[in-house]
């Protein structure tokens, strides 16, 4: 036997274990009919995890991260579980809520744009995904509906941070700003607006 061929095929098993694994990449089809992805190389990505007893916090959550909402490598997405709804019944209405809803969060995040000089329509960077059996939110390791508010941020495609019971904004927005390297001091302010659009009406 070729011992030095074995302890190198060992050594190069151990270097490949020992190294971070990447993530694949998730894709899913959001209310735009776009595919979006939630994990992309480029950018830091925020996913809710909305349904129906979570969607306060998510309201929450989402106008917590406004600060955020114009720099160019930040993503909001929001993830709607439907899985125990009727909405399947009536995907097109349903979706056309969403799209409803996502025009007018557009209009209320167009002063964070502005304040950082990002002449970009924000229209194009809202995004809110129906799952509509659970399949998505089981890629994202949310096999099953929860009561608990939860969310995921990734950075450069890897998972970076999760949270499986969000009860304050405080530390995914701490999160978000060390990825992004914003100072706390200089994150951008807009004037008071009306609250982020219900996903799931």
């Amino acid at each position: 036997m070729n011992y030095r061929l074995l302890s190198l095929c060992v050594l190069l098993l151990s270097i490949v274990m020992a190294a971070p694994l990447r993530a694949g990449t998730i894709t899913a089809t959001d209310a735009d009919d776009r595919t979006v992805t939630f994990n992309p190389a480029s950018k830091v990505v925020v996913v809710l995890n909305c349904n129906e007893k979570t969607q306060w916090r998510t309201r929450d959550a989402g106008m917590a991260l406004d600060p955020f909402q114009g720099i160019k490598n930040f993503r909001l997405i929001v993830l709607v579980d439907l899985r125990s709804t009727l909405a399947k019944v009536v995907k097109g209405y349903v979706k056309s809520r969403m799209r409803n809803d996502l025009d007018n969060e557009a209009v209320r995040i167009k002063p964070f744009y502005a304040a950082k000089g990002n002449t970009g329509n924000p229209r194009n960077d809202v995004s809110v995904v129906p799952d509509w059996n659970g399949n998505i939110c089981a890629q994202l390791s949310w096999p099953d509906e929860s009561t608990k508010f939860r969310a995921v941020v990734y950075k450069d495609g890897k998972e970076l941070k999760r949270f499986d019971n969000l009860t304050e904004d405080g530390p995914l927005v701490a999160v978000v700003r060390e990825a992004l390297a914003q100072p706390a001091a200089t994150a951008s302010t807009a004037p008071a607006t009306t609250r982020v659009a219900d996903a799931t009406r």
